[in-house]
């Protein structure tokens, strides 16, 4: 913290421009990665859909086609109009040599088709027969759960296609557990241009029905499921499979809101994403159809976590770069501001060694000054009375030079070279002193003859003494 604190305001402002940009920039990917992601999601449910919806009309028509076929057929038109002129009870339609007749007539049909059953109803809803004496000659099941369906048939000639309901007889299925549920196709049997019975055929709903749609499975969560007008499943759903391997089953199956057996048909306006949270609590992504002329809608769906598995994926890799990179960009910040504190280190290290060098090199022209101040105050003190003797005896000579004898001249000359010389030693002893001051030479001392030193400055001050009597 220390360290970033050392930052200059412009390289703040950087940092944080640069952080800002940064994030900015995650958000933006983030956020066209997940709506590139979601687009393809709902591509790929809406082909799913449609591929699922297209193979079940397919396999419909195809089925339509062979009972409009059938119920053509001389043998199966003669044979309904006579069943119909017997009484509609049970005893006198079960015991009747046409019902035999249909029976031996359809087996082989219903083994060909692996179908469960067959119905001949009469207009008045009443199933006139069946393979099964326990239906024959009572209300026909259709007719309980979709008369309006039955009607297009008995009513407007249409062949049409029951959805899966629940069976009033327990069914012998070799592709299903489930012997309560049940579907039929339907179609009109005509005599001489007239509407006589309904004939119908009950479907095995997870041979083909149901395993067309379980096609449009995809990924481990994925499916495609059929539903009816009221909202409930009508074809093998992985949630119902869930269900049914609950221990607790019966108690989520009487929870209408947390049944899986339900589907919310406001959700089916095209082929448009809806976002939604289902039964089990988990958010899905789906797409759903209704189709008029099968009865039923037709939604695929699956979860969002498993949607977005690429994206999320995706997201954790760009989140991980990122920090990777503010991790990069913080040691290599820390990089630059050691170097720069060790910079700064060094440039304060030589400053101090300046400051004290400049110090102490003030400290030695101060004692160099003081040292000339003191060397030039002896030259004036030391010098000035040997020389105002010699200058006293030259004078003498050179103005009155006829008072003097030859004998007293030498004399005098040979004081005033005594004397020279003398100050010219004293020169020199001063100009070494100042040197050893200076530390110009190396002082090295040694004995010396005290007479001598007396006698030399006794002989420098004697013709002063002389001079001033």
């Amino acid at each position: 913290m220390k360290k970033l604190l050392s930052l200059k305001k412009h390289e703040y402002l950087l940092l944080t421009i640069s952080f800002l940009i940064a994030t900015v920039l995650v958000v933006f990917s983030l956020k066209e990665l997940k709506s590139f992601n979601i687009k393809t999601v709902e591509t790929s449910l809406v082909t799913v859909n449609k591929s699922s919806h297209e193979a079940l009309k397919q396999w419909v028509r195809f089925r339509q086609n062979t009972i409009k076929g059938l119920s053509k057929n001389n043998f199966l038109v003669q044979n309904t109009s006579e069943i119909l002129l017997l009484e509609q009870d049970s005893a006198s339609l079960i015991s009747s040599p046409i019902t035999s007749d249909l029976r031996e007539f359809f087996q082989p049909i219903l083994s060909t088709n692996e179908d469960l059953g067959v119905f001949l109803i009469a207009p008045n809803y009443v199933s006139v027969f069946s393979m099964r004496n326990a239906n024959t000659g009572s209300l026909n099941l259709m007719a309980k759960e979709n008369k309006y369906l039955l009607d297009k048939v008995l009513l407007d000639g249409e062949t049409v296609l029951i959805p899966p309901i629940k069976s009033d007889v327990a069914l012998d299925s070799k592709y299903s557990d489930e012997k309560w549920h049940t579907m039929f196709l339907v179609t009109p049997i005509i005599n001489q241009g007239n509407i006589i019975a309904a004939f119908s055929i009950r479907l095995d709903t997870k041979k083909d029905f149901s395993r067309i749609l379980e096609l449009g499975r995809i990924g481990e969560t994925g499916e495609s499921y059929g539903f009816n007008r009221f909202g409930k499943t009508v074809t093998t759903s992985r949630f119902e499979e869930q269900l049914n391997h609950t221990e607790d089953l019966e108690d989520v199956k009487a929870d209408s809101s947390k049944s899986g057996f339900t589907h919310d048909l406001e959700l089916c306006k095209g082929y448009a994403l809806n976002e939604i949270k289902d039964q089990r609590g988990k958010d899905v992504y789906e797409v759903c159809i209704w189709d008029d002329e099968l009865n039923i809608g037709i939604t695929t769906k699956i979860d969002r976590a498993e949607a977005l598995k690429g994206y999320l994926f995706m997201r954790n890799i760009l989140i991980f770069i990122i920090l990777a990179l503010f991790t990069v960009g913080f040691i290599m910040i820390n990089i630059i501001i050691n170097l720069r504190q060790n910079k700064e280190n060094v440039l304060v290290s030589v400053k101090n060694d300046l400051e004290i060098t400049v110090k102490e090199r003030t400290k030695e022209l101060q004692h160099t000054i003081k040292t000339k101040d003191k060397f030039f105050s002896i030259l004036a003190h030391d010098l000035r009375s040997p020389f105002s003797g010699l200058l006293v005896l030259l004078d003498l000579l050179l103005k009155n030079p006829e008072h003097f004898s030859e004998t007293e001249k030498t004399n005098m000359l040979q004081e005033i070279h005594n004397s020279s010389s003398q100050l010219y030693k004293l020169l020199e002893n001063l100009l070494s002193w100042s040197r050893s001051q200076t530390e110009a030479i190396v002082l090295n001392p040694e004995n010396v003859s005290v007479w001598d030193l007396i006698d030399v400055n006794y002989s420098l001050q004697t013709q002063n003494a002389k001079s001033k009597k």
